[in-house]
């Protein structure tokens, strides 16, 4: 990461801390609710053992991987290490386990992944939804050398069944993946940080949106392009409902609820 970016990403969270909103004065019953029993309710169960364990697996594998990493601001081909890759790409385990509690929450039948690297974050997901009825996940990686890996890791858990791996370019897959979609219940997005493909994976998810889906984006504050995209997504104008936890950015469709953005401590 370039000191320019570090900077940037510094400044922002100075301005997360200065902005957010302390949860008693939460005048939204809804937003109130999903902080205070869903947010904050943190708790490691024995069951994230094995995925911990497949991540430790992770973090010290020296091999070394050919790839192009054309979602995180350069489309170069480079080499990286195991290793490396994982200590940047995976969600920390906080950041997982609040994914996973999102799914038991709002307890979503389809929900679609957008980046799945290694798989750790899938296999939180999966989990948050092992005993919702007719689950189904997809989950879309788009470099082959890191999707075997991934494979690998889905092969670990038993709890990864309803699982739907594809492969591929999210330009690529994701509208054939849509197509075979009623509605998206629920979605995590993270793999592109480009201004341009995440409005245009918003624009897609929302044409298949109801009013309880929900849509998680990933580093909201990762660049001043994402940053963009996050105010684009704010104001438009099928938004009711928006969260920042500067980390991820939550968004809303509920027709019943008055615009207005929330900008909470995580």
């Amino acid at each position: 990461m370039k000191i320019g970016q570090k900077i940037f990403q510094a400044i922002s969270f100075c301005k997360y801390l200065f902005f957010r909103t302390n949860v008693q004065v939460l005048h939204s019953p809804f937003v109130y609710k999903l902080y205070t029993q869903c947010i904050v309710q943190d708790s490691e169960l024995p069951e994230f053992a094995l995925i911990e364990k497949r991540r430790s697996q992770l973090l010290n594998i020296t091999t070394c991987l050919a790839y192009t990493d054309a979602g995180a601001g350069s489309s170069s081909a480079t080499n990286k290490t195991i290793r490396s890759i994982a200590r940047n790409s995976l969600k920390p385990s906080r950041q997982a386990r609040l994914l996973g509690r999102f799914v038991q929450y709002f307890n979503p039948r389809e929900v679609l992944e957008l980046g799945t690297s290694f798989g750790i974050t899938t296999a939180y997901l999966a989990h948050g939804g092992k005993h919702i009825p007719g689950f189904r996940l997809t989950t879309i990686e788009g470099i082959e050398t890191i999707a075997n890996l991934a494979f690998e890791t889905f092969g670990q858990f038993q709890f990864t069944d309803q699982i739907q791996f594809r492969r591929g370019l999210f330009d690529q897959v994701l509208p054939s993946c849509l197509a075979q979609m009623n509605q998206v219940d629920f979605a995590f997005i993270d793999g592109n940080h480009h201004y341009h493909s995440t409005i245009a994976y918003f624009e897609l998810l929302a044409q298949k949106s109801t009013n309880e889906t929900i849509l998680i984006f990933d580093d909201i504050h990762w660049s001043p392009e994402m940053e963009k995209a996050w105010e684009f997504i704010k104001n438009d104008a099928r938004v009711t409902v928006t969260i920042d936890l500067y980390y991820l950015g939550l968004v809303f469709f509920r027709q019943e609820q008055a615009k207005e953005h929330f900008c909470l401590k995580f």
